[in-house]
């Protein structure tokens, strides 16, 4: 993924997250990879905790 990656584009399409993620599985598998995705709660939350430390430092 790209940083830049809009998701907006995808809420536009009626995309969950969810969705967004198990599609984008299997399309990987079809590709031969082997993926173990773990959901994690308040992952966003955390992400832009960890921006705003980066960006104080």
């Amino acid at each position: 993924f790209s940083e830049d990656l809009d998701f907006s584009l995808i809420e536009k399409k009626n995309y969950t997250f969810n969705k967004f993620s198990g599609d984008l599985y299997r399309e990987l598998e079809n590709y031969g990879f082997k993926l173990d995705i773990k959901k994690k709660d308040f992952a966003y939350t955390q992400f832009m905790l960890l921006l705003e430390s980066t960006v104080e430092d």
